[in-house]
């Protein structure tokens, strides 16, 4: 949905424009078909002040264009002039129309790709400065839909044919986290469980000592037997004592 600007010499219907400043080469003027441009490097003077202050006086009076943002824009890295009506892009010469919905995706802590959507088309902006993302969601004033994830435009692009940008948001979103691990914790019936059969059973006294030969057969059984229960995993039951004749 970009067009074209074309530069010229000098314009006299400037709607725009961008002041000069000590960190830019350029200032710009502009409506929205043409453009023109002053570099205040050239200009007489003694201080970079007074350089910057001879360019402003040249170029026309409009409104100033403050807010910005830097990202990547096909291949190269430039910086975007917000208005009222849509983005310039003066480095490429294009101008972008006020989009109907912006999607930022990748958001890491420093950049994200933004994509505007158009009625019939999109437009891609990578490695977006992060920092200015709050700038461009005043500037658009609409919600701008944001997701860590990594979305396809192509695919956001048709589902706008006959979704809403939020449900699509929301579709695309549900379907890119659900591949993602949550930690579930465990019920308290599980942990209860847990907890009866790590129970151990408590210690049998000893017998005492008897001189009857049956009595120590009883007791060699009765061991046999427990550590037989030991070694299954039902649940543990404590034995009953066997009566001794």
């Amino acid at each position: 949905m970009a067009s074209k600007l074309t530069l010229k010499a000098t314009i006299s219907d400037a709607l725009f424009v961008v002041p000069p400043i000590a960190n830019s080469e350029y200032a710009y003027a502009s409506n929205l078909n043409t453009f023109s441009r002053w570099t205040w490097m050239s200009e007489q003077g003694d201080t970079d002040v007074e350089k910057i202050e001879a360019t402003r006086e040249k170029m026309p009076d409009a409104t100033a264009l403050n807010t910005k943002f830097h990202a990547r824009y096909r291949k190269s890295m430039e910086t975007f002039y917000t208005c009222s009506a849509g983005v310039f892009g003066f480095h490429d010469k294009v101008f972008f129309p006020m989009p109907k919905s912006i999607f930022a995706h990748r958001i890491s802590a420093k950049t994200c790709d933004v994509v505007f959507f158009y009625g019939d088309t999109f437009e891609t902006f990578d490695a977006f400065d992060k920092q200015h993302l709050d700038d461009l969601a005043s500037w658009f004033k609409s919600p701008i839909y944001t997701t860590s994830f990594e979305i396809d435009p192509q695919d956001v692009f048709e589902e706008l044919r006959h979704s809403t940008p939020k449900q699509v948001h929301d579709a695309f979103h549900v379907e890119t986290s659900a591949s993602e691990s949550e930690y579930e914790p465990e019920s308290e019936s599980e942990s209860e469980s847990e907890e009866e059969l790590e129970v151990e059973p408590e210690e049998e006294s000893e017998p005492e000592e008897e001189s009857d030969d049956s009595e120590d057969e009883s007791e060699d059984e009765s061991e046999d037997e427990s550590e037989d229960d030991d070694d299954s995993d039902a649940e543990y039951v404590p034995k009953k004592k066997r009566k001794l004749f």
